[in-house]
Parts: structure tokens; sequence; C-alpha cells
């Protein structure tokens, strides 16, 4: 007999802080230093803030959030990327043709309903309470891309090739040695009221509940996969 087995994620041990004046000032600072580094991705169904680039011929799929394409102190490490993902499939890129590339990803970007700064922020702050600060500090080190839905899967975030086999997780992380990505999907807006008649999912706090405590799994788990150590890191979130 086939039994299947699903997780519920709708119980933490403390309402989770939105705001800067709810935040310890050491996680604070990581929430500018992730909001800095472009490394959010943020896909609410509605809103979203970042692009796709896919070259099939060479095999690419690479996804860069707007702050990635837009910010001064970020297009470069974005052009370096370009640059070296064509190195490793023995390729060249000219100066030209990478700043097509950027400028085509601007015009993508500017069909988007972008997420909202206040909104950005409240989410990273989410994520930034799910783990341990020196989690934070490996992932902007090893800058581990941190992707976050709310739909009910991780698919909406993926690129095609890797939707195929694994879009319909809850939650990933992931690395092929060079791109390194944690996928967590919420189930609902976290912000939005209660349902009521179903508290262990959907909206509210049931995907507040998730998000914290998918995020953390993943991201203590990517960072041992990167980086190896003999003690066990847990996170700090505890389910009652």
């Amino acid at each position: 007999m086939d039994i299947e087995v699903s997780s519920i994620y709708h119980i933490l041990n403390q309402i989770p802080a939105i705001y800067k004046e709810e935040m310890l000032i050491e996680q604070e600072e990581l929430v500018n230093l992730l909001m800095d580094s472009g490394q959010i991705r943020i896909d609410t169904n509605y809103y979203c803030n970042y692009v796709h680039y896919t070259d099939n011929h060479s095999k690419i799929n690479l996804i860069f959030s707007v702050d990635e394409i837009t910010k001064p102190n970020l297009i470069e490490a974005s052009k370096q990327r370009l640059k070296n993902i064509y190195i490793s499939k023995k390729k060249t890129l000219t100066e030209e043709k990478i700043i097509s590339i950027i400028d085509n990803l601007n015009k993508d970007a500017s069909k988007l309903l972008l997420v909202s700064e206040e909104l950005k922020f409240e989410l990273t702050r989410m994520v930034v309470q799910s783990a341990h600060p020196i989690i934070f500090k490996w992932i902007l080190l090893d800058k581990v891309e941190i992707f976050i839905t709310y739909s009910h899967n991780i698919g909406d975030v993926m690129d095609m090739a890797n939707w195929k086999n694994n879009g319909r997780n809850s939650g990933m992380q992931s690395t092929d040695g060079r791109n390194v990505c944690v996928y967590v999907s919420c189930g609902g807006d976290p912000f939005a009221a209660n349902n009521p008649q179903q508290l262990t999912v959907g909206d509210g706090w049931a995907a507040a509940a998730r998000l914290q405590i998918i995020a953390g799994q993943e991201l203590v788990l990517i960072t041992m996969l990167i980086r190896p150590v003999k003690t066990t890191l847990i996170s700090p979130l505890r389910i009652s």
C-alpha cells in the first residue's frame, strides 16, 4: 500500500518581526546586506522582481533580480556572471553582446509589476529570522540566490529545465558548482488575513510560518552542502 506523506508548516514559537524597530540590530544589518546584494527574488503571483535569461543553444538559464541589472554597484557583477557562464561553456561574449543582453533584460523587467521596497524588506526580515545570523553571513559570501514564491510549490520561480524535475517541491536548495539557489514557497500571502476555516495552509499565519520553516531548513542545508562542517547547525525555529 502506498502512503502519501505531506508536511504541514503552520506553527511557530513566536510572531516574526516585519518592521525595522522590531528587529535585533545584527539582524537588521543582515537584512540591509541582503537587500543591497540583489540576491532576493520574489514572486507574489502578481508582483515580481526578477527576469530570466535563456540561451537554449548554449544550454544556459540564468535569473537576475531587477536590482542586479539596474543598480550600478551590481551591474558589473552581473556582466561578469554572464561572461563566466559562457567561459564555462568554452565560449566568449563581447562587451557589446553583454551590454545587449543587459539591455534586453531591462526591457523584460519594464513589463513587470515590481515588488515594492516595503514588501521586499518585510519578506527579507522574515527570512533573516529563520536561521542563525552566521548562516546569512555565508549566504552573502557564497552569493546564494533566495527565491520566495507565494505559490504552494516552487515551480513558478524555476527555469523550465529545473521545473520539469522539481517544480512541485515546497522548498529546495540547488547548486551546480557555480550558481547556488534556495527556493521557498509560502503557500499563500503571509500578510493577508487568516482563513478561519483553514488554519494550516493558505494566507496569513500559515503562509508566514511556512515561509520561515522552509527557509530555515533550506538555508541551513545549502550552507552545509557548500561548506560542510562537523557541527550540526540547527534553525532557531521550533515546532511545538
